[in-house]
């Protein structure tokens, strides 16, 4: 099976209901599963193949995600109003499937496309469309060496956005 990780408060802008509609156009896909962290378990979805393991001690996370085979970071910037007034995005789920060595499926748009490279440490999806996510699911999952390869790069790649880095520059 290819694991695909979520980390979240769950807030609305995080995005789970697009992953939600993704998952659910995937449900013959019984190489599949899904691995929800963090928030309050709600139940999945009938047909939804994974695991909602709800809020963990911090401490966990990392052997979680790491045992993943691709991370999902399915923003919905539109159900963030700070985004249009300059708010700083640090987006910590991609930063950690990053050092997890793990691929991420994201948005192509900053500072996500300066973080994540397309086609190196991740594939891109158009917002808010949970068909086009499932398509990227599905690329990832029928191409083991694609991963692993992005997983590598995404390995190498995360010191660069690491507390260190931030405070050096």
């Amino acid at each position: 099976a290819t694991a695909v990780v979520f980390v979240s408060s769950f807030r609305p802008w995080h995005g789970a209901h697009v992953l939600r509609g993704a998952a659910q156009r995937l449900t013959g896909r019984e190489d599949l599963y899904f691995v929800l962290v963090g928030g309050t378990r709600r139940g999945l979805a009938e047909g939804f193949r994974g695991i909602e393991l709800g809020r963990l001690d911090y401490e966990r996370l990392p052997a979680i995600v790491a045992s993943c085979d691709v991370g999902v970071a399915p923003y919905d910037t539109a159900r963030l109003g700070q985004l249009q007034l300059g708010f700083f995005w640090s987006p910590l789920k991609v930063f950690e499937a990053l050092a997890s060595g793990v691929p991420v499926i994201t948005l192509d748009i900053a500072p996500l496309h300066d973080i994540v490279r397309g086609a190196q440490e991740g594939l891109f999806f158009k917002e808010n469309d949970p068909g086009d996510l499932a398509r990227v699911i599905a690329s990832l999952a029928d191409d083991r060496k694609q991963r692993k390869a992005m997983g590598k790069s995404a390995r190498e790649r995360a010191p660069l956005f690491s507390w260190e880095a931030h405070a050096a520059r």
